[in-house]
């Protein structure tokens, strides 16, 4: 849960993150999550502390801060933050919180319940926090754990009332069809772009390569189409996390990413890849190395590659608009035929721009 909240999080240049992982959290982390969670998180944080760091800024109610989440919270910690122990600096940031009339919200992880935990709950309450139990949201028909998990950490942030989107899917009062609702013919088809970059995620710089893929796939494409845009940092999670969303949260038909495919230290797209898809489809890489030499000798470096998750296809691009352009000319034939494969939405073409394929 933690980590799905960090992720989410770390999509908006403008919040900046401290995280402090207790000593039971970290055995949890590599338990639940595995033996990376704990070097992921504090990748993705903008600050983070030792549980024992009692004098660090966020102990400070002079310190601005727009509220905490606890994730989990468990009734230990609830507990110490109900009685105000300020031992440690988790429950010390808490106790500010409270003190500072902020947002607190505890997602208090335990079950079945005492009444000494029930009090707990009441206590926090009457002073000011928020007590969410992480109790899946079933009317969203949610059809894996990732959207479970999704849904949850969204609406722990979306408490907080940050000055940015909300993450979680409000109801509207009827059935949820978002997603693949109906057939293929019937609804919207969704295109997802994601670009993949640390200065860009961190708003350092203007993303320029995501609206490059967006432009022409409006040139090219005849079919009605809805486009999800997200900036993530690179890192296996942080990709990783987003190519779920898209494709399993958003119901995706169609994903391009852009960014992170190099052979540097930080370029972990295809490392991502390999915990999202389900099938690669190596075809569309190696074709894109083929027509990128044409204008570069170091295309041959890319690790660009394809694949499927559910009825999403997954289609890694270059980093640089002209290199887009001409990669996204020489493929994009086969990404209609593709997308009939794997039972995703129809999508049709400009043939003198991008002519369909179909045998």
């Amino acid at each position: 849960m933690a980590v799905r909240v960090l992720e989410l999080l770390s999509q908006s240049p403008t919040i900046e993150t401290h995280l402090v992982i207790s000593n039971a959290a970290r055995q949890t982390l590599n338990h639940e999550v595995g033996p990376l969670a704990v070097s992921s998180l504090l990748e993705m944080s903008d600050c983070n502390y030792e549980i024992d760091a009692i004098g660090a800024e966020i102990a400070s109610g002079s310190f601005p801060v727009s509220g905490m989440i606890v994730a989990p919270c468990s009734m230990r910690t609830l507990s110490a933050i109900a009685c105000g122990n300020t031992d440690n600096l988790l429950t010390r940031a808490a106790d500010v919180q409270l003190k500072e009339r902020r947002k607190l919200v505890l997602l208090a992880r335990e079950t079945p319940l005492h009444l000494g935990h029930l009090k707990n709950m009441v206590s926090v309450t009457e002073m000011g926090a928020i007590v969410m139990p992480p109790v899946p949201g079933f009317y969203q028909k949610p059809q894996t754990v990732a959207e479970i998990v999704h849904h949850i950490a969204a609406r722990a942030i979306d408490l907080l009332q940050l000055p940015i989107r909300q993450f979680a899917r409000p109801w509207d009062g009827s059935a949820p069809e978002e997603g693949r609702a109906g057939s293929p013919e019937q609804r919207v088809f969704k295109i997802g772009v994601l670009t993949v970059s640390d200065r860009a995620s961190r708003g350092e710089y203007e993303d320029v390569s995501g609206p490059c893929i967006e432009k022409w796939i409006r040139v090219a494409v005849v079919s009605e189409f809805d486009i999800e845009r997200r900036v993530v940092s690179d890192g296996v999670h942080s990709v990783a996390a987003a190519l779920v969303e898209l494709a399993d949260i958003r119901g995706c038909d169609l994903v391009f990413t852009t960014g992170g495919t190099g052979p540097s230290p930080g370029d972990l797209m295809r490392e991502a890849m390999s915990k999202v898809i389900e099938k690669e489809l190596p075809g569309f890489g190696e074709h894109l190395r083929r027509s990128g030499l044409d204008q570069t000798p170091t295309s041959i470096l890319s690790r660009q590659t394809a694949g499927v998750r559910g009825k999403t296809l997954i289609v890694n691009l270059p980093g640089k608009p002209r290199s887009i352009d001409l990669g996204l000319a020489a493929i994009f034939g086969a990404i209609p035929c593709c997308l009939e494969l794997i039972g995703a939405g129809r999508l049709e073409t400009k043939p003198h721009i991008a002519e369909a394929y179909r045998p």
